[in-house]
């Protein structure tokens, strides 16, 4: 079930005739992109984002919020992030994709972003902490 599962979400086919540097291409162009994204949005909303409880940046990376509305600093990241994101499924996903396939290797890479954007929140409360 899970490898039907996998299968469906990883709708490329591994292709032997690829070179390991042919494999790292879209992972270096991507890369790049969202260690990019992070680390500014980080050190330009560091003090907003030390202060706030760390779910703070969730709505910020989706765009959206269940309750009330966004900040004007959680609007700046969400636009921030937006275009990385649409740039990155441009790479990653194939026109063939379907809506299913875009949302989910979305979600994966909205996911990557807040986890590193709260790393580097705990990392620096941390070192912080320690002096």
């Amino acid at each position: 079930m899970i490898s039907n599962l996998l299968d469906r979400v990883f709708f490329w086919r591994n292709n032997a005739d690829n070179t390991s540097e042919d494999m790292l291409e879209i992972a270096r162009k991507i890369g790049p992109l969202i260690d990019e994204v992070t680390n500014k949005t980080f050190m330009d909303h560091r003090d907003t984002l030390l202060k706030e409880p760390i779910t703070y940046i969730v709505p910020a990376v989706w765009g959206a919020i269940k309750d009330g509305k966004l900040t004007r600093v959680q609007k700046d990241i969400n636009h921030r992030f937006d275009p990385v994101v649409r740039q990155v499924l441009g790479v990653l996903v194939p026109e063939s994709a379907t809506q299913a396939q875009r949302y989910a290797i979305s979600y994966i890479l909205r996911g990557l972003m807040i986890s590193k954007i709260t790393f580097m929140i705990e990392g620096y409360k941390n070192r912080v902490n320690d002096k």
